[in-house]
């Protein structure tokens, strides 16, 4: 499993529009093959401190996501709100019983 957290900031005045922007892509990369959650959080204290989480199947089905239409359209709304870098962590993980 691929385990993905996106930790950005955006001014507290467009904490909404990115969660807007965010709910816009949400419901059809959730449809991709290996998609086993596609959530976002913002920071309840209103600071603009904004968290993507994604859990994969797959390095594979991650990498396709990766080069999709619909993360490079999320990318290019979002990224004009950041005001800072965004911070990407990737995480290989094992399911175990």
């Amino acid at each position: 499993m691929q385990i993905v957290s996106v930790d950005f900031t955006v001014a507290p005045e467009n904490i909404q529009r990115a969660l807007d922007q965010f709910g816009h892509t949400a419901a059809e990369v959730r449809q991709m093959a290996g998609a086993l959650r596609y959530d976002i959080y913002a920071d309840p204290r209103g600071n603009g401190s904004v968290l993507i989480y994604q859990n994969w199947s797959s390095p594979a089905d991650f990498a396709v996501y990766q080069a999709s239409p619909s993360k490079q359209g999320l990318l290019s709304s979002l990224k004009p709100l950041m005001i800072a870098p965004p911070l990407t962590k990737i995480y290989a993980a094992e399911l175990t019983a």
